[in-house]
């Protein structure tokens, strides 16, 4: 089954790019027009691939691709899905070929251009309404599904080189700048999105906070600002679940074409979890696997997260999802199989509850709240990690996570 489903794919992709040459939207044409009409696709919740091509194993060395039933795999790198498809439009705008979404080509910079200017969310908020650009006066700020739709995984943080640095979007058709500190590319590169988080962040458990991605270094996190923003336009509230329950313990979302495991695994490091997708029997398919990061993030239910249960930011009249006691330092991690270039012997997870981070006294507070995404050890033992991972509140380290298995609707 694994293997028809991939010859689908690859010939669904032959078949996609066929139809990207015969329109002319060949990111490769050779004489591409210098001022293509903007073109009107209906807005649609696409993920799109996360583009990561390389295959790791636990330690975060690079591998060659695993066989089927071989260890490690089932990673993000041996299923493709919608590859990111553009145009840019010359204008200072640049349309998503699969979502329909249009987009500031840009950000707006100080004079240096070495620095991109930082909003809070107010002051981004006016920006977007503010903007012209492309002759267009309906722009506004993207949710946080939306940004996470023009988000690649080949991007790459190093800290101390701009040049051996990828931001985490396409630098084909986007621009964008580094925050640099003595010629040291720093953590601020959050782009703001207008999803509220409904939780308390932070250690003054802040309430009323937005969520953004750093395309910088790839997390998603609540935070205070100030932050960069990159403007969008299109038909608004179309990146919403749809989700029918299928009554065999599966859930199909039709906004995304994306069929889910109702339950879920627990207690699995990485390894384990692409195993424990890769021999799931559910509903008569075998053809799951683990989600990749986007896909992932494209279930969290970020309107009705109640912050003060211990239940899970996902949709609990279709899904069935565990609890955490916070106080025990438990976590709601649901591991992806996407690894960061930069941190392989990570992989990426989405804390579908309080995303605790751990305090000098030994407590812990929501650091990057219900929705974040964030990465883990792929093996190890916790108690090694007791001091969490990352500076400042550093994460809580749980290497022993959940797992919700996904398949492509037929």
């Amino acid at each position: 089954m694994k293997t028809i489903r991939n010859l689908l794919v690859y010939f669904r992709s032959l078949l996609f790019l066929g139809l990207i040459l015969t329109c002319g939207c060949n990111n490769d044409d050779p004489d591409p027009d210098p001022n293509p009409e903007p073109v009107d696709i209906p807005v649609k919740f696409v993920v799109v691939d996360t583009d990561e091509l390389k295959h790791y194993d636990d330690e975060g060395n690079e591998i060659s691709a695993p066989g089927i039933g071989e260890d490690f795999y089932g990673q993000d790198a041996a299923y493709s899905g919608v590859m990111a498809s553009y145009q840019d439009n010359n204008n200072g705008t640049v349309t998503d070929l699969n979502t329909g979404l249009m987009w500031e080509k840009g950000q707006a910079f100080t004079q240096s251009d070495l620095e991109p200017d930082r909003y809070t969310w107010e002051e981004a908020n006016e920006y977007c309404e503010k903007l012209t650009t492309g002759g267009y006066t309906d722009w506004r700020m993207p949710t946080l599904k939306e940004l996470m739709s023009i988000v690649m995984w080949d991007g790459l943080l190093n800290t101390r080189s701009e040049a051996s640095s990828k931001p985490f979007l396409d630098p084909d058709y986007f621009d964008y700048a580094y925050s640099l500190s003595d010629g040291n590319i720093s953590a601020l590169g959050q782009s703001w999105a207008s999803t509220q988080y409904t939780g308390k962040s932070g250690p003054r458990e802040v309430e009323d906070a937005y969520f953004m991605y750093n395309f910088a270094d790839g997390h998603i996190k609540v935070t205070a600002g100030p932050n960069i923003v990159r403007a969008v336009r299109g038909t608004e509230g179309v990146f919403e679940n749809i989700f029918v329950d299928n009554g065999d313990e599966t859930i199909t979302d039709q906004a995304t074409g994306l069929m889910w495991q109702k339950g879920y695994g627990e207690d699995l490091n990485w390894k384990e979890a692409l195993a424990y997708a890769e021999n799931l029997e559910l509903a008569g398919y075998s053809d799951w696997r683990l989600p990749n990061a986007k896909e992932l993030q494209s279930i969290v239910d970020y309107k009705n997260y109640d912050w003060d249960s211990n239940t899970a930011a996902i949709d609990l009249t279709y899904f069935d999802g565990p609890t955490a006691n916070y106080d025990s330092l438990e976590t709601l991690y649901f591991w992806s199989s996407t690894s960061p270039a930069s941190n392989p012997w990570t992989a990426l997870y989405v804390s579908f509850g309080r995303a605790l981070g751990l305090m000098e006294d030994g407590g812990a507070i929501d650091t990057h709240g219900a929705g974040a995404l964030r990465s883990d050890p792929k093996t190890g033992d916790p108690d090694d990690w007791a001091s969490g991972l990352g500076p400042d509140f550093p994460d809580v380290v749980s290497i022993y996570n959940y797992v919700r298995a996904v398949r492509d609707v037929d």
